[in-house]
């Protein structure tokens, strides 16, 4: 029996944080001076929808398939996964994610690293300094030479 807590927590990684982790918060810091110097409203993370986020980056964990989509799954888009973990409670209007095998040990790095990414991309950067967009749900992945953020 002391090994099933180890196995689960190997093969489910992002299902036992029930809490944003500090590279969350961290990014979401970060993004809002980016929204703050493009005088955007700050990005709220609704912690209670976390699983939106969560599911798929467990789903890139698992496949490697670093895409929108969920292939041969019951929640195949961001749509199904909003209404599934959300209900009626709130609408997605889009999703964006940025993957990367950089070798990072350091908080500030991964996370400047991921908002990079999304920076260097004109709609992800449209998507997360908008305006139009204020809340979020947000999951973080990171291991020794793995990143991965859903937003």
């Amino acid at each position: 029996m002391r090994y099933v807590i180890p196995f689960l927590l190997f093969f489910f990684p992002m299902v036992a944080s029930s809490q944003t982790t500090n590279l969350e918060r961290l990014f979401i810091e970060r993004v809002n001076v980016l929204r703050d110097s493009v005088l955007s409203a700050p990005l709220t993370n609704m912690e209670e929808y976390r699983m939106v986020s969560y599911n798929h980056v467990n789903y890139i964990l698992k496949t490697n398939h670093v895409s929108h989509d969920q292939r041969n799954t019951r929640l195949p888009s961001f749509e199904d996964r909003c209404k599934h973990f959300a209900g009626d409670d709130i609408s997605c209007g889009s999703e964006i994610l940025t993957y990367n095998t950089h070798i990072l040990n350091n908080d500030t790095a991964i996370v400047d690293t991921l908002i990079k990414s999304f920076m260097s991309s004109k709609p992800h950067r449209y998507l997360l300094l908008s305006n139009g967009n204020r809340n979020c749900t947000i999951a973080i992945h990171h291991s020794y030479n793995k990143n991965i953020c859903v937003v």
